[in-house]
């Protein structure tokens, strides 16, 4: 982490990172929080330091249910998520929208129409209105980079991932219509 720091800004890089381990699965963390507190975050706090202070914008891959530990995360110093894996127990879109960094900024957020459900299983219309579930979900505080919650795979029709990305480029969200 320090190396990366330093060459972050040394090179004059954009002070963003994405990193992450799978802590948790579809059902939570696969480790007790209480063990995760005392081996995994003061670890992980001492390498995010190095990126902290270099100024850089940490985003953390969570495509399982993080909901017992996104607030831990937050904690620790971490900006946003990315690779959001919805559920009905789990963590939602509108409730990382609801959350703050601990600089009171809105979190950065990567994804989350689903590769599970919709791009797979629905068709172009049931797309076009995941797309615009997600832009209004999140909402004008910002913060959405719109993207598939994970890998598009081989399943996902193509007319899926046209009406993906040609929505995304032509809705015009709630909040910015005259």
């Amino acid at each position: 982490a320090e190396a990366v720091a330093r060459v972050t800004v040394a090179a004059d890089l954009p002070r963003f990172l994405w990193l992450g381990v799978d802590l948790c699965d579809a059902n939570g963390p696969m480790l007790s929080p209480r063990l995760l507190e005392r081996l995994y975050f003061p670890g992980l706090a001492y390498a995010l330091a190095p990126l902290q202070a270099a100024g850089m914008k940490v985003i953390w891959h969570c495509d399982a249910n993080y909901r017992l530990l996104v607030d831990r995360m937050l904690a620790l110093g971490i900006d946003g998520f990315q690779g959001l894996y919805e559920t009905e127990r789990g963590l939602r879109l509108a409730d990382l929208a609801a959350k703050r960094t601990v600089n009171g900024e809105p979190l950065l957020i990567i994804g989350s129409v689903s590769t599970v459900w919709v791009l797979p299983h629905g068709g172009p219309e049931a797309v076009r209105r995941e797309v615009e579930r997600c832009v209004e979900t999140v909402g004008p505080q910002g913060g959405l980079l719109l993207a598939p919650s994970s890998s598009i795979g081989p399943e996902v029709p193509k007319a899926n991932v046209y009406a993906l990305f040609e929505h995304a480029r032509s809705y015009v969200p709630s909040w910015q219509r005259d």
